[in-house]
């Protein structure tokens, strides 16, 4: 009788199981965007001298000059992006750089474009700092994610996935430092990572007229 009784509960707590809802999370987007800002020089100093170089459009670039693109920063615009995550305001900035590939390197043949979107996770506090930067360095540890466009994902589901990756990935969190101030009438930044470990705004950085720093 007492086996009877369990495999009765076993069945009824089976069949419960099985009837339960499926029940979705809350999905998550941008809810307010600001405008994109372009106009960015990259700043760099070489053999004693400064050298400048705007952002470059890949697709006019010669084939040799594509390979020298493929290996830097080249940044095409910074955004600022806002979501809301648990009742809590959040910011992104989105880095979006534009380079590319060749399939066939050695001769420079069959191009692969590519779009590469960088978020750093921004507090409220962080952003008013990173809005409006003053003439002391500033330098922010952030969390980050970033992909490549042209998946089959749309650009919701891009937004989703990436903001769960920012707020939720705490075991394993990826970080980037983003370093900025203001000079004058522009704004000086860049940024650290596997390829520019440190800081050295005597050597480099990029640069952007303040009147142009508005998000």
């Amino acid at each position: 009788m007492k086996k009877i009784i369990i495999i009765t509960l076993a069945i009824i707590a089976s069949i419960t199981a099985i009837a339960q809802d499926r029940v979705n999370e809350e999905q998550y987007c941008f809810t307010e965007n600001s405008k994109k800002v372009s106009k960015i020089t990259h700043w760099g100093f070489y053999n004693g001298k400064w050298y400048d170089t705007p952002t470059l459009d890949v697709k006019k670039l010669s084939k040799t000059k594509r390979i020298e693109i493929s290996q830097t920063h080249n940044v095409s615009y910074v955004q600022l992006h806002k979501f809301v995550y648990e009742n809590n305001p959040f910011y992104v900035v989105d880095i979006c750089y534009e380079t590319g590939y060749y399939i066939y390197e050695a001769i420079c043949e069959d191009w692969r474009p590519q779009t590469k979107h960088k978020y750093l996770l921004l507090t409220e506090e962080q952003k008013q700092l990173f809005e409006s930067p003053t003439e002391d360095l500033t330098c922010l540890e952030l969390r980050y994610s970033g992909y490549w466009e042209g998946g089959v994902n749309t650009q919701k589901e891009v937004e989703n996935r990436e903001i769960r990756n920012l707020v939720r990935n705490e075991r394993y969190p990826l970080t980037e430092k983003i370093a900025f101030k203001r000079y004058k009438d522009v704004v000086r930044f860049d940024f650290e990572d596997s390829h520019n470990n440190k800081f050295n705004f005597d050597e480099k950085y990029f640069e952007v007229q303040l009147t142009d720093w508005v998000f």
